[in-house]
């Protein structure tokens, strides 16, 4: 009968690692997930800034050639 109750222990606490265990990799890929997140909302503002500077530089290029 000991050996019963010893293996409940154990497997009890393994199924604790996991949660543990699965708790800790939600937590990684939620901050992996915040810094790509983050990393697309800076590569967005690039990219919108150089399309001004684009606009920009054209109309200026029109203005020119106009007069």
């Amino acid at each position: 009968m000991l050996g019963d109750s010893s293996d409940i222990e154990v497997d009890e606490v393994r199924c604790e690692n996991i949660a543990e265990k699965m708790s800790v990799m939600k937590r990684l890929k939620q901050r992996e997930l915040e810094r790509r997140m983050w990393k697309d909302r800076i590569k967005l503002r690039r990219i919108k800034e150089r399309q001004k500077i684009t606009a920009t530089g054209s109309r200026e290029a029109e203005a020119q050639t106009e007069c």
